[in-house]
This record gives C-alpha cells, sequence and structure tokens, in this order.
C-alpha cells in the first residue's frame, strides 16, 4: 500500500522494501534536519536514504522515533525558560507534523 499525505503531499509507504518498516519520503530541508538529529538509541532501527531523501524505521521503533524529535523540540527547538519557540523549533514541529499527520 501506497499513501500520500493529502495536507503535505509527502510520501509515506507503508509496505517498504524491509519487512516490517515505515518508509517516509521528506522534502530536502526536512530531511536534512531529521538526519541531524541523534537516533544513536535506535540506529539499528533507522536508515536514511541519501539518494531518495528518505528514511525507514522499523514498526517497532516508530514511537521511539517520535519521542526523539519531540525531544530535540524541547532541548534546542524552544528557549531556555520554555515560553518561546524558536525558528529551529518551529522547523522541528513541522518536521513532526509532516511525520505524523
Amino acid at each position: 500500500m501506497i499513501t500520500i499525505n493529502p495536507d503535505t503531499g509527502v510520501f509515506v509507504q507503508c509496505n517498504p522494501i524491509l519487512e516490517g518498516a515505515m518508509v517516509i519520503s521528506l522534502p530536502d530541508e526536512q530531511y536534512k534536519l531529521l538526519k541531524s538529529i541523534d537516533f544513536s538509541d535506535i540506529k539499528e532501527h533507522i536508515h536514511f536514504d541519501d539518494q531518495n531523501k528518505s528514511v525507514e524505521v522499523t514498526d517497532s521503533k516508530v514511537d521511539e522515533l517520535q519521542i526523539i524529535v519531540d525531544d530535540e523540540i524541547v532541548l534546542k527547538g524552544l528557549s531556555d525558560d520554555q515560553e518561546e519557540v524558536l525558528p529551529l523549533g518551529r522547523k522541528l514541529y513541522d518536521l513532526y507534523d509532516t511525520i505524523y499527520s
């Protein structure tokens, strides 16, 4: 099954080449942003495809991917007092919404 998020136009392939994983193709800027995040906790379960600007994550680790992106928003995307969303935070929120919409 292949689907495209109608709101973002982002391609989501639910049956990837590797069994038991989800593949998400992102616009170039969002792909680079996602790739800049530290995913060492799930490194055996995530694969970046630079040629196709896509990321593949095993189904069992999709929730952890979500948590890691959310942590990145809190750690790097908010002001020190966490009252203001910084420009990086807005980009991270957009990335999060693109992946999970």
